[in-house]
């Protein structure tokens, strides 16, 4: 897919958040991105349901196994050419809701190539810390590289072991 976003010259504080989210995905630096995350509440649901990955109630059960199983994965998912985070349209709807269709690659240390393409609803909200954070996010996966993916991650530390 060759379309790329450029954001607006003055984004919203909502849209801002999701954009400082982005950026630190792509620096693969967790605790950035931990950041636009609210501390006060935090829904993630990966769907669709089949993928049967749960839904996330809080931001410390989404991080953990983040920070456990798909973090160490990779040793970064630079925004380049190739690899990363790439963002090809973002819609903002009212009450703080930013739409994205995104895509993500990169290569494992096992390496296996990773590719996903995803529609990000996220909802974002002005916390008790007085910032605009991330409450809720839906991340819909392309169910099929997803489930390729994880198969042949199973199959390569199966194989090493």
């Amino acid at each position: 897919m060759s379309t790329t976003y450029v954001p607006p010259a003055n984004p919203s504080p909502e849209l801002r958040a999701v954009l400082a989210w982005i950026d630190a995905c792509n620096k693969w630096e967790v605790s950035a991105f931990a950041a636009q995350m609210s501390d006060d509440e935090y829904h993630h649901a990966v769907l669709p349901s089949s993928l049967g990955v749960p839904e996330s109630k809080t931001k410390a059960e989404w991080l953990a196994p983040f920070e456990t199983r798909f973090h160490p994965l990779f040793d970064s998912f630079e925004a380049s050419s190739s690899h990363g985070l790439k963002v090809h349209e973002i819609i903002e709807a009212p009450e703080g809701r930013i739409i994205g269709h995104v895509s993500a690659s990169g290569k494992t240390k096992l390496g296996i190539d990773f590719a996903n393409e995803y529609m990000i609803l996220c909802t974002v909200r002005k916390d008790s810390s007085g910032e605009y954070k991330m409450v809720k996010v839906k991340e819909f996966m392309d169910s099929k590289a997803v489930s390729s993916f994880h198969a042949a991650v199973q199959a390569a530390t199966a194989g090493a072991s």
